[in-house]
């Protein structure tokens, strides 16, 4: 796959999660979140080894891409698998958003 085609892919979920932020379907907005940096990165490590990755699951492509610090932290944040009430508030959905939006930003920058 070309490795644009996931970024684009990558804009286009966080552009998703923030029109559905944007209207309170939080539960949407997150998912769409989720599914932008999981292709954030899938880019990155595409960048970083040349290849396409043999796994799907975002936090071993994580511990394989080994990014830095903020942006593993930020990885975490969002791949966390309880995220208390993080589908029904707008202050949790808001946040993951931003972290998903950074994430976005260091993949582009590569």
């Amino acid at each position: 796959m070309d490795p644009k085609e996931v970024l684009n892919e990558a804009e286009t979920r966080l552009r998703d999660s923030k029109e559905n932020f944007d209207s309170t379907n939080y539960y949407a907005s997150f998912f769409y979140c989720l599914q932008s940096v999981e292709n954030s990165l899938k880019y990155i490590y595409i960048k970083k080894y040349k290849k396409e990755p043999k796994t799907k699951d975002a936090a071993h492509l994580l511990r394989l891409i080994d990014p830095p610090q903020n942006i593993k932290y930020l990885c975490n944040k969002v791949l966390h698998p309880y995220h208390p009430n993080r589908y029904h508030t707008s202050t949790t959905a808001g946040e993951l958003l931003e972290a998903a939006k950074e994430i976005f930003s260091y993949a582009k920058s590569l």
